[in-house]
């Protein structure tokens, strides 16, 4: 059984299935399946990959960074010869 739920708000929100067996013509009790169902965490930014940040080299690079829901995120980059900031630095970083 695969179910895909969606939770289009910014909390938590639970929802109860009821299932029911039935074979040969017997039928199971009712069984209650309670699942919480996590909003998903959107990052919104001004500056995309359509619309790039300009850096200067040696320039350092600050963002507040905003979700829809608090949390908190990890951040790499692809790998650029020539630029020498580690590009598997990842931080676990809260955001508001």
């Amino acid at each position: 059984m695969q179910l895909i739920t969606t939770n289009n708000t910014t909390t938590n929100k639970t929802v109860v299935y009821e299932i029911i067996v039935t074979k040969d013509g017997c039928i199971s009790d009712v069984q209650r399946l309670e699942v919480v169902v996590y909003p998903l965490a959107i990052f919104t930014e001004e500056n995309t990959l359509q619309t790039p940040e300009i850096l200067c080299s040696g320039g350092d690079l600050r963002k507040i960074l905003q979700s829809n829901i608090p949390g908190s995120f990890n951040w790499f980059r692809n790998a650029v010869p020539g630029v020498s900031t580690p590009y598997n630095s990842q931080e676990n970083t809260n955001v508001q």
